[in-house]
């Protein structure tokens, strides 16, 4: 009978977690598509085993913060979410007008833990948000450095074109290219997998100064305990700290640019070509122990970019994930997919290194 029941709850759990595959259509080649597939059916068997919840409550129980910490970062979510549900039933019920308003809170929780990891173990580099829209998620990654005062330390670099989405063009000339080659997915392919309202050129954009005065609004002090900071009171023209750094255009032209060496690295750009270009370019400066985490899961061009990244460089590190059948922190009604580079036992490998 518990075999009945696991092979009941991993055929449901494959349907989860591949519920996105009628977004954008089938236009994935065949090959890729069963590439695809197979990832999708390692992390169902991982989740159907028990083995991803366990793993993933280890990493939550590891995580320590002081509760001047915890009470910032509380604050600093609901700054950022503005007058919407801590945890609404529908992905598109937030508040509009909010610096993020797609699920926010969860999407930042289930990155405490991750961030508590590196820092507690002194994985060297920075924090980056590649596709940022308002600016919600990447002031609450330069909140957890800030609260950690690795702020200044670390930088927080928020890499976005302002424009928002590219037009069709842009993914053919990354087809044409030797990254897209490699990926091996024709140019009409790709440039029909943006068609549609959602992906359109310039569909998605948060400007600059949008990303900006968010920023100004929803940073705030450290420590910043209820009643003491309002959102919308962090300071004026120049409140922006130093150590925070936009990189303002499409990334097969900015990244990596400045960018030296990173502990967090977080992709949400939504479509292959970005997304893929997004790993060619900071996967290589992702220091052993930092985690890279994707928002865009759920959309299969996303899935499809890094599975063949990982499949290209044969990286085999399992992929774990916040949704809503896991727990708080890593509870989202998405699917939030995320690795750590060199295996999840890096971390606590370095700490014993650095204690002998």
């Amino acid at each position: 009978m518990r075999g009945v029941l696991r092979c009941m709850a991993l055929a449901n759990m494959l349907r989860q977690l591949a519920r996105g595959a009628m977004i954008e259509g089938d236009w994935l080649p065949p090959a890729t598509s069963e590439a695809v597939e197979l990832e999708l059916k390692q992390q169902a068997v991982r989740k159907a085993s028990g083995r991803e919840k366990k793993h993933l409550h280890n990493i939550a129980r590891r995580q320590k913060w002081t509760p001047y910490q915890s009470a910032y970062l509380e604050h600093v979510k609901l700054c950022v979410i503005g007058d919407a549900y801590k945890w609404p039933r529908r992905i598109y019920s937030g508040d509009d007008k909010a610096a993020c308003a797609w699920d926010c809170y969860r999407r930042a929780s289930m990155l405490e833990p991750l961030a508590a990891e590196l820092l507690r173990h002194g994985v060297p580099g920075d924090f980056l948000e590649a596709g940022v829209l308002n600016g919600g998620v990447s002031i609450f990654m330069a909140a957890l450095l800030r609260a950690h005062g690795e702020l200044g330390r670390r930088q927080m670099w928020v890499a976005d074109s302002f424009a928002g989405m590219p037009s069709q063009e842009y993914s053919a000339r990354f087809a044409s290219s030797a990254s897209g080659r490699s990926a091996g997915i024709p140019a009409a392919d790709l440039a029909g997998a943006m068609l549609g309202k959602k992906f359109a050129a310039g569909k998605l954009i948060g400007t600059l100064e949008t990303v900006e005065a968010n920023f100004r609004r929803n940073l705030l002090p450290f420590p910043a305990i209820a009643g003491n900071h309002s959102c919308g009171q962090s300071g004026g023209a120049d409140a922006i700290p130093p150590d925070i750094q936009f990189v303002k255009g499409f990334f097969n032209e900015t990244l990596p640019g400045k960018v030296k060496r990173l502990a967090l690295l977080r992709i949400d750009s939504d479509i292959f070509s970005s997304i893929y270009e997004t790993l060619e370019a900071l996967y290589p400066l992702l220091s052993n122990g930092g985690f890279v985490v994707f928002d865009d899961w759920k959309i299969p061009q996303a899935q499809a970019a890094a599975v063949l990244y990982r499949k290209r460089y044969q990286i085999n590190h399992p992929i774990w994930g916040s949704d809503s059948d896991n727990e708080p922190p890593f509870w989202s009604l998405d699917r939030m997919a995320f690795w750590q580079k060199g295996g999840d036992s890096t971390v606590r490998s370095r700490s014993r290194l650095n204690a002998q």
